[in-house]
């Protein structure tokens, strides 16, 4: 049912996106990174494309950090650093770090995967931990992972196949409890043409990033995160 909702709600997020990146990119967006006095409503974990999401969406991108441990101005907080993959996501630093942050009823959203998914039954780890999460937060959500760009001056060893076959072991086996936001689905497989790359072809352009938090916001809403 929630499959049908979603779809049907397709036009509903056109002008959400619309809307939302507008909001993103104006120019009086101000970031606090003290631990503000209300909770956060949303914690994500991710690697180095959620550290530049992150930067999108604070308007910090000129800082080019390597890692972040913030609010960002809606409350939300980000745990994510470059490079990382399955181990460093379970490590007991940011297990702990997750906790500290986290009360009852906040939306823990993971945008991991694409520094594991060349490694293909690496899938299993992630949907153990993801069942474990669960059953220990309120609401859990998993990104699936977004579209490479295949050029002979791309870095990255991962192809787009390790892409859809990691999003199809993962949209298969995926606890039942555990969201799925699907924004691979709305972005590159639709039209890959609205995909800004970098030279390394892993990573994303400004807008490009922030398509896809508005994706993510939009399936918040949908599920009623």
């Amino acid at each position: 049912m929630m499959k049908k909702i979603i779809s049907g709600l397709m036009a509903i997020f056109m002008i959400l996106l619309a809307v939302t990146t507008a909001c993103l990119t104006g120019n009086n967006i101000t970031v606090n990174a003290a631990t503000p006095a209300h909770t956060a409503k949303t914690i994500y974990i991710g690697d180095s494309r959620a550290v530049d999401m992150f930067e999108a969406v604070t308007g910090t991108e000129k800082e080019q950090k390597t890692e972040v441990h913030s609010y960002d101005q809606n409350g939300d907080y980000w745990i994510a650093r470059n490079y990382m993959n399955y181990k460093w996501m379970t490590a007991d630093a940011q297990v702990k770090e997750l906790d500290s942050v986290y009360h009852r009823g906040d939306t823990v959203v993971i945008m991991m995967g694409v520094n594991d998914c060349r490694f293909h039954g690496r899938y299993k780890w992630y949907t153990r931990y993801l069942k474990k999460m669960a059953k220990k937060y309120s609401h859990v959500a998993y990104v699936s992972v977004n579209a490479i760009r295949q050029t002979p001056a791309a870095t990255t060893k991962t192809q787009n196949g390790d892409v859809c076959l990691w999003n199809y072991h993962m949209y298969n086996n995926l606890p039942e409890k555990v969201n799925w936001f699907d924004t691979y689905a709305y972005t590159y497989a639709v039209n890959p043409s609205i995909m800004e790359f970098t030279d390394d072809g892993m990573h994303y352009q400004q807008n490009t990033s922030l398509m896809i938090y508005s994706l993510i916001l939009w399936y918040k809403q949908c599920t009623g995160l």
